[in-house]
């Protein structure tokens, strides 16, 4: 499954990719994440606990940055997990490209990503379209997090390097998300029907 997400950052572009480029301080604004280890080649052991519909997924896996092009402003990682209860797997590459707006004080942040689920967990929002929905939803508060820990810490001083001030991400609605799912299916049926 492909996503394409985007969001703008209150900083320049090379104090958006320093902060970006930081793991252990972005994922406090990760939805569910946690990273428990450090290793020695950039690796990181972490977990993430998502809701997908009435089931609760947590995975235990690794990330790693795979790319990082401080030129073209061009990150790539990947992340790699198994569900704890034996259900399946996940798989995401992910790329990161700053692009540099008008004002040299505002960043737009381009990620793509390429997830591929194993499974019983692939079966769970095949066709509603509910994966891309939760994935949307968990970018945004993602975004949000992070943009608001920028301006706390641009508010408060001005620092050389951007820190994120520990935000704990709200909750997924995961209720609210199936119900638009299923709704914008609905819809599509009887526009095929009419």
């Amino acid at each position: 499954m492909e996503l394409q997400n985007t969001f703008i950052v209150p900083l320049s572009r090379h104090r958006a990719w320093i902060a970006l480029t930081n793991l252990e301080a972005i994922v406090p604004c990760m939805p569910g994440a946690e990273l428990n280890q450090a290793g020695i080649d950039g690796s990181y052991k972490g977990k993430v606990t998502t809701r997908l519909g009435p089931v609760t997924l947590t995975f235990d896996g690794t990330t790693q940055f795979t790319e990082l092009d401080e030129t073209a402003y061009r990150a790539s990682l990947r992340a790699r997990g198994s569900d704890t209860k034996g259900r399946g797997a996940v798989d995401a590459a992910i790329t990161l490209l700053l692009k540099e707006q008008e004002s040299d004080q505002v960043t737009e942040v381009l990620i793509h990503t390429a997830l591929t689920l194993s499974g019983s967990i692939a079966q769970y929002g095949r066709g509603t379209g509910m994966i891309k929905d939760i994935a949307d939803r968990w970018m945004t508060d993602f975004a949000k997090c992070l943009v608001q820990s920028l301006e706390k810490n641009t508010n408060t001083h001005k620092a050389a390097e951007p820190d994120i001030v520990a935000t704990t991400a709200s909750p997924i609605p995961v209720l609210g998300i199936i119900f638009r799912s299923f709704w914008r299916r609905i819809l599509r049926i009887l526009r095929l029907a009419a």
